[in-house]
């Protein structure tokens, strides 16, 4: 494994014998590359939802080795469900649009960061027409045909009081819930009639950051203290 400690520093070569003492020292994932997926569904391309998610996704990164893939889904030309069924006999939703590649980032992914904004008292449409065609996700029997246990973090932004932020952001928890999902965690945002926004709040921006770490498994904070093992 190759990693530079700085912007001006060698490249270090780690060997399995110096892995232990190095990772006690720098903030690295020393697992395998993650997937995180992250699902963007507000229309507003440079709004609360987005900076928001783009904490998260900094605070995924780090000097991890995940993988991120980001989906703008106002961008998209993508279809809901037409209920014909036909992914229970497939293995997949039959419907090909833009969606179609988001599904199958799902898929694969280890974690996810899923946003909406709340309009009329729930999840805006375009989001609602990709939760739909998570159908496609399960069984005719009921079972779930996606990889259980994947990493969730979801934000939801709203307008007025955070309770109704709140009560879909429990329903989109129980989605994933419903498809083996972990919810490891969730922020709700409320602009206040527009008087606030995301990225001027720095509770808000830490705690995404923070949520975001969890998707790196061997997460270690920097610790000013070690000046390496002890000779």
């Amino acid at each position: 494994m190759m990693l530079k400690a700085g912007p001006s520093a060698e490249p270090l070569l780690l060997t399995a014998d110096s892995n232990l003492e190095f990772f006690k020292y720098y903030r690295v994932n020393v697992e395998s590359m993650g997937k995180v997926v992250a699902i963007v569904s507000s229309p507003r391309a440079k709004g609360n939802s987005m900076a928001i998610v783009n904490s998260v996704i900094d605070g995924a990164m780090g000097l991890s080795t995940n993988m991120i893939v980001l989906h703008s889904l106002h961008t998209m030309l993508i279809h809901g469900c037409n209920a014909c069924m036909a992914c229970k006999t497939k293995n997949c939703c039959i419907i090909e649009d833009e969606l179609t590649n988001v599904l199958e980032d799902i898929k694969d992914a280890d974690g996810l960061v899923i946003s909406a904004p709340v309009y009329f008292d729930g999840p805006c449409a375009q989001y609602k027409m990709f939760e739909d065609r998570l159908f496609s996700f399960m069984a005719a029997d009921g079972s779930i045909k996606m990889t259980p246990g994947k990493k969730v973090v979801i934000v939801v932004t709203c307008g007025g009081p955070k309770e109704r932020g709140q009560k879909v952001c429990d329903h989109i928890a129980d989605t994933f819930r419903m498809l083996g999902a972990e919810i490891v965690g969730t922020i709700v945002f409320s602009d206040e009639g527009g008087s606030k926004t995301a990225d001027s709040c720095d509770d808000i921006i830490d705690q995404a950051k923070e949520l975001g770490k969890t998707f790196r498994t061997n997460y270690r904070e920097y610790d000013p203290h070690y000046h390496g093992p002890k000779q």
